[in-house]
Formats: C-alpha cells, sequence, structure tokens
C-alpha cells in the first residue's frame, strides 16, 4: 500500500503597511525636508523686513531698495520668500552697479533676525576722458579701474583716445587700469622735478595713440612720446637727462617733442626742423 505525504501547510501572516519600517523612513525623511524648507524659506522671524543704506547721500536710496527687494524675493515651492539665510550678495552688488554706474561696490551685511545693511561705496575720479564733437569737448570722470561713470569737466589734465575709441557710456571702461597707473606716476614724477617745476610745467594732456605709443604733452606745448610697455623708468630718466643737458631752458618754447621710446635714444624735434 502507497503512502501519501501531504505538503506542510504555512500560515501567511498578512502585511500592513503601517508596519513598514522602510515606507515609514521615507515618510519621516519628507517630513523633515518639508519643515527644514519651510523654517529656512518661509518662517515670518526670518524674513528681511528692513533695508538699511549707508553710503553717500546722493545715491537714490528708494531705488537702491527697490532693486534690493527685487533680488533678495525668490519664489521656491512656487512660493515668495525673502529669507536672509539665502541673499545673494554678488546678485544685489552687480544689479546696483549696472543701475548706477558711479557705484564702485556694495557691501552687503545680514543682520539676524530680518535686517539687511547695504554699504555703498562711490567711485572716485582721477582724471577726465575727453573727445572733441564738433569743436566742443566732451568729457566724462575717469577712476582708478579706468571706468568712466559720470559728465566731467578736466581740471587740470585730461585722456583722450585712442583714436578707435570713439563712443562711450557711463560704466565702460576707458582704459586699463595697469596703464593708467603708469601714466599718471610717470607724471607726478615728471612734474616734481625742478627744471620744470620752477617755470611751473604741467602734463596738461595723455594722448594716447596705440598700446605702445603715448603723447605726454606738457604746458609749455611740446610732449614726450613714451612707450608704456618698455621700462618708463628709463624713459622719464632719459627725459630728464635731455632736458638738463641738451635742452635748455630758452629753447623748450621752440621744442616739439622728445622721443622716448627707443632703447638708449631720445630723439629731440625742434617746431622750424
Amino acid at each position: 500500500m502507497q503512502k501519501r505525504f501531504r505538503k506542510p501547510y504555512r500560515i501567511k501572516h498578512k502585511r500592513y503597511w503601517y508596519k513598514n519600517k522602510a515606507l515609514w523612513f521615507m515618510i519621516i525623511s519628507f517630513v523633515i525636508v518639508v519643515l527644514s524648507v519651510y523654517v529656512l524659506w518661509f518662517l515670518p522671524f526670518l524674513q528681511i523686513k528692513e533695508i538699511e543704506i549707508s553710503g553717500n547721500e546722493s545715491i537714490d536710496k528708494e531705488r537702491v531698495v527697490i532693486i534690493t527687494e527685487e533680488k533678495i524675493s525668490q519664489k521656491v515651492l512656487g512660493l515668495r520668500s525673502s529669507s536672509i539665510l539665502f541673499v545673494n550678495k554678488s546678485e544685489i552688488s552687480k544689479a546696483l552697479q549696472d543701475w548706477f554706474p558711479e557705484i564702485e561696490s556694495v557691501s552687503v551685511h545680514r543682520n539676524f533676525p530680518s535686517k539687511l545693511t547695504l554699504d555703498i561705496f562711490l567711485r572716485q575720479e582721477i582724471i577726465s576722458w575727453c573727445r572733441f564733437v564738433e569743436d566742443s569737448q566732451v568729457c566724462l570722470g575717469v577712476d582708478r579701474y579706468g571706468i568712466a561713470f559720470q559728465d566731467s569737466v578736466p581740471i587740470d589734465i585730461y585722456i583722450t583716445g585712442p583714436p578707435e575709441l570713439k563712443e562711450l557710456s557711463w560704466g565702460d571702461r576707458v582704459i586699463d587700469p595697469d596703464l593708467l597707473s603708469k601714466l599718471l606716476d610717470f607724471r607726478a614724477e615728471v612734474e616734481s622735478w625742478s627744471i620744470l617745476r620752477e617755470d611751473e610745467v604741467r602734463v596738461v594732456e595723455l594722448s594716447i595713440i596705440s598700446e605702445n605709443w603715448v603723447y605726454v604733452i606738457l604746458s609749455e606745448g611740446w610732449a614726450a612720446y613714451i612707450n608704456p610697455k618698455e621700462n618708463m623708468d628709463w624713459q622719464s630718466t632719459k627725459l630728464k637727462l635731455v632736458l638738463e643737458s641738451e635742452v635748455p631752458r630758452e629753447k623748450r618754447g621752440k621744442l616739439l617733442y622728445l622721443d622716448l621710446r627707443f632703447g638708449d635714444q631720445a630723439f629731440v624735434k625742434y617746431q622750424e626742423e
């Protein structure tokens, strides 16, 4: 007689979703993320309520506030937030500089919990850039970085050229800052010499012809041709030596130019030649 065996019967326990640890971990993680987003982005305590501006009184502070408010307002999950935690300082600074060319830099400070402070620093004019339009002179003020930022009336010295630079707007770069620094240092050196200071001779114009050719025009009417790409100290030394030994004071009135651009040479040109 054949013996039959039965398969063992296993009782299957019903699984409940609320006992799923992985699911609960995901739910709790999601809740934490949502709460974190709310706290960081939307908590009223951290919303910017005041914008304080310090700096020059000539700046339109109302416009500064409007621009700043536009930049601190961000859309998150379809809602607007101005959380002090997520202020983009560089974006605020750039927006203000684009609107106000006279602004050199902006320092943005968070004053928790809800105040933003802007320290505004304005450009300082150190020279004018000028061009002639229909027999009239149009000038813009230039700062130490070579940026034109305001209309200007030259007082003692100005820049012209290069020839291809015809139209300028506020905020445009007129001259490389390194070149500007070299030219102003050269001017200061020349004006410090007693041989010229005794006659109150000054540098009145820096005419840029090209990157390696600049006319330094003096108040007596003559010019020194220099190459900013070469050693400027050596070129000023050559100029001083020539003025002291080859061009006496009584002949400077007939001097046209001194070309200092080439090596150890200094070429002297008089008006009648």
